[in-house]
């Protein structure tokens, strides 16, 4: 894969790793420091920007065409459907 246009240098590979590493210290002692809805919406956010970073640099999805570009976000709608279900639930009872 030598000169290809989707091939990826590895310190791209290493800085994206780091930077998942960051996002997950920051996540832990954010979910240690704040709570209630607030503290749960910023873990959220920022598990969702580091499914983001692996979904598209190390599953490599933005090189993807036809079906797959349909399917991923089909599935993270689902997903983001059930998260409401659950929460709702936990809402309704206390």
């Amino acid at each position: 894969m030598e000169g290809d246009e989707e091939t990826l240098h590895y310190l791209t590979y290493i800085a994206v790793w780091c930077g998942v590493l960051a996002l997950l210290i920051l996540n832990i002692a954010l979910s240690r420091a704040l709570t209630g809805w607030a503290g749960s919406a910023m873990v959220i956010g920022i598990a969702s920007l580091q499914a983001f970073l692996v979904l598209s640099i190390f599953m490599r999805l933005r090189f993807e065409k036809g079906l797959i570009r349909l399917i991923v976000p089909l599935a993270i709608l689902i997903m983001l459907i059930l998260a409401g279900l659950v929460f709702s639930d936990v809402v309704y009872r206390g």
